[in-house]
């Protein structure tokens, strides 16, 4: 993961995907929330900013991690991560 933080720079904060919301109708229109740029404290992914790959990076290690605890494997956290990492 090269592209994630809790404190973009003004570099990454000038490329975000813009929060969208439902319409009445359903559709999705842009919202005017955004994120605050410093938060009070860094709770759990809240207020994590990322690309969509490096989420998904992210999402890998963490199923593989979840699916190998779940057979009995004690491969755990990088070791999971480190089998799930594109070569």
């Amino acid at each position: 993961m090269t592209d994630s933080t809790f404190s973009p720079s003004n570099e990454q904060r000038s490329r975000p995907m813009p929060i969208r919301m439902r319409a009445a109708d359903g559709a999705l229109q842009p919202s005017d929330l955004d994120l605050p740029a410093e938060f009070e404290w860094e709770a759990g992914g809240h207020g994590s900013y990322g690309t969509a790959r490096d989420h998904g990076r992210f999402i890998r290690g963490w199923l593989a991690t979840v699916s190998l605890t779940a057979r009995g494997s004690s491969c755990r956290g990088a070791d999971a991560w480190a089998a799930t990492s594109p070569r």
